[in-house]
């Protein structure tokens, strides 16, 4: 559909006022995707000036002119990034590959929660463990093993929670004559300690880490982290329950999974969410992010999914709370401060938690809440927050997925720039668009025309 800016922008074009009305193609992962059954003409985007959360930008490569049931088109085509993994469910036509009047302040992404962006968890800045197996094995890292003749004690850095009799692997240790496959747990001498059996006597000391892996299919969630990383097309989220509900995220393949306990969020006098005492976060330290030349309008966007912790379970929770803070000190609401603050009800109007997981929600800079005399330049760590409800408090059975955060500028004018086309993806069964990693696709964008 052309959008209300697009047709300034046509205008603009058939008159020779700007040298493009199409320049770029805009892919996005915000809204839910359609059904070949739903009838685009149903849904009016006329109003659109961004995508619900763009992931990329890239631009068109050729343009085309075909007729399609009787109906002529102008088809334009761009080309996907190679390397990284997508879901896509929405498309946009820009003019330009940003805009020139926004300059440093315009839109972008600021944390894709991949696996480089070093962030850190709880106050003693631990390791976030990364996760890559199916999410319903109990995944455990191994921290020490000692032989004596045949038997083998392994020392884990979390309590495992296995029991003797259970079969697991072990992987991953140096040297790898500690590696066992498929043995039976002998012995529990303590929470964090579990003895197997080889076949023949060990003589060799440990050297380095690996971890334990109880290889099950149950579709339960059950890892000991309370948070971890992973990847979106981990085997776990694409059971069929999952898929329909959209638990899975979209913005490249990386996110952080934060068991929906990990935090105690509550909301003080003047409706602002708390993190209570005692309550657990995930902590980006020294960095910066200064919005201060962006207008009070322009938005911050946090994209994320509810995770059901039983792939099978029918249970809904009451809210969904998350606090991204913006701090110069580390520690909640001291110093100077800004907060994201994110509720989701389960009756709030357009919400259904059993047939739609994945959210964004958008918050002007003006609307965050910020101490006294805040300022962008005093900002050094970020802090994120996030608890999930139910029966009035937090439960793990659920995990918030974080998968992005972006800024975008909806204010700087520009006459000949913006968005002039949008449509929301339709397939069979409303299901997202996947582009894997490491393989070229294409992308083509069509506009009807007609004579009025």
């Amino acid at each position: 559909m052309i959008t209300n800016t697009g047709k300034n922008i046509l205008a603009k074009y058939l008159v020779g006022q700007t040298p493009s009305y199409a320049s770029h193609i805009a892919i996005g992962c915000g809204v839910k995707p359609l059904s070949t059954d739903d009838n685009l003409s149903d849904q009016d985007f006329s109003n659109k000036k961004s995508l619900s959360f763009e992931m990329f930008r890239v631009p068109i490569i050729s343009r085309g002119f075909v007729s399609e049931d009787g109906v002529s088109k102008v088809v334009l085509t761009a080309e996907l990034p190679t390397q990284d993994r997508y879901e896509i469910t929405e498309v946009g036509i820009y003019s330009g590959a940003s805009n020139p009047a926004a300059g440093n302040s315009d839109s972008k992404t600021i944390y894709s929660f991949s696996d480089t962006d070093n962030w850190k968890y709880g106050s003693q800045a631990s390791e976030i463990i990364s996760i890559y197996e199916p999410l319903d094995d109990r995944i455990v890292t191994v921290t020490n093993a000692v032989a004596s003749g045949t038997t083998i004690t392994y020392t884990t850095d979390t309590p495992h929670g296995l029991t003797t009799g259970t079969q697991i692997s072990v992987s991953g240790i140096l040297p790898s004559s500690f590696n066992l496959s498929n043995k039976n747990i002998v012995s529990v001498p303590t929470t964090t300690s579990f003895t197997l059996q080889s076949a023949s006597p060990v003589v060799a000391t440990f050297e380095s880490s690996g971890y334990l892996i109880n290889d099950v299919e149950t579709n339960v969630i059950n890892q000991v982290y309370p948070v971890f990383q992973t990847n979106a097309d981990n085997k776990t989220f694409t059971n069929s329950n999952r898929v329909l509900r959209y638990e899975r995220c979209r913005f490249l393949n990386n996110i952080i999974a934060i068991v929906g306990n990990n935090a105690n969020i509550s909301k003080n006098s003047a409706n602002h969410l708390i993190a209570e005492s005692g309550s657990n976060y995930i902590q980006l330290s020294d960095t910066a992010i200064d919005l201060s030349k962006n207008s009070p309008t322009d938005e911050l966007r946090l994209a994320f999914s509810l995770i059901n912790k039983n792939g099978a379970a029918v249970t809904i929770p009451d809210k969904v709370r998350v606090i991204v803070e913006f701090s110069s000190s580390g520690t909640f609401a001291t110093g100077s401060w800004a907060r994201f603050e994110a509720e989701i009800n389960y009756n709030d109007p357009g919400v259904n938690f059993a047939t739609n997981r994945y959210f964004v929600i958008s918050k002007q800079i003006q609307e965050l809440y910020k101490s006294d005399n805040f300022a962008w330049s005093d900002i050094n760590t970020v802090r994120i927050y996030s608890s999930v409800i139910k029966d009035s408090a937090p439960t793990s059975d659920f995990y918030v997925c974080l998968d992005g955060l972006r800024l975008e500028n909806t204010t700087s004018t520009n006459s000949v720039y913006g968005m002039t086309g949008y449509s929301v993806i339709r397939s069979t069964d409303a299901k997202t668009i996947i582009k894997s990693a490491n393989t070229t696709n294409y992308i083509e964008f069509r506009f009807s025309l007609d004579v009025a």
